[in-house]
């Protein structure tokens, strides 16, 4: 019996199922729907069997499985076994890809959601905005509007005044003048008579 062979051929298995499981087992644990953990049982379910075939295989009788080794390798005997883990592996993976998309998916459409939530929160803010500056704006003219019509009423008022004072100048100085002019010559008359 070719121990050697035996050894290097279950060594070869036992390493391609243990990458197999390792490939898988975070993605298992990460995403735990039903269709996962039934994937996961499947695996395990293979791999005891795997294991349960090859004890069995080994605990033949020894002539039965020396001549059977001189057949076959014993990686070959076991390698349907061992393709049947790896697709199970392959299928948790694959399931696990698919839950990795659909979690990407829901987070881009929940970000764009945000993102379109913020945008109309800006362009609100910024009509506010510009509505607060358009009353602003309105209020300065108006207030600058009134300044400018009080100034305008207060330099009437001076003008007014100022014309009230020459009317009244020259309406005295037409009233006073002749009645003066009658006084000083009555007055220069009353001096030449004493």
């Amino acid at each position: 019996m070719n121990y050697e062979k035996i050894a290097e051929g279950l060594s070869q298995a036992l390493e391609e199922i243990s990458e197999a499981v390792d490939a898988c087992v975070k993605d298992g644990m990460v995403y735990r729907t039903q269709a996962m953990q039934n994937y996961i049982a499947d695996l395990y379910a293979h791999i005891f069997l795997f294991l349960r075939h090859t004890i069995d295989w080994y605990m033949r009788k020894s002539i039965k499985r020396a001549l059977s080794s001189l057949r076959e390798d014993f990686y070959e005997r076991f390698e349907n076994e061992i393709s049947n883990i790896k697709r199970l592996s392959q299928a948790i993976c694959r399931e696990a890809q698919h839950g990795s998309h659909s979690e990407i998916r829901y987070t881009r459409l929940v970000m764009e959601k945000h993102i379109e939530e913020s945008v109309i929160g800006l362009q609100d803010l910024k009509r506010d905005m510009a509505e607060r500056k358009y009353r602003e704006e309105k209020a300065a003219e108006e207030k600058t509007r009134r300044r400018e019509a009080k100034r305008v009423l207060e330099l009437d008022k001076r003008e007014r005044l100022d014309d009230l004072h020459r009317l009244i100048g020259a309406s005295a100085k037409a009233l006073l003048l002749p009645m003066a002019s009658l006084f000083v010559s009555e007055s220069t008359k009353g001096q030449d008579i004493q």
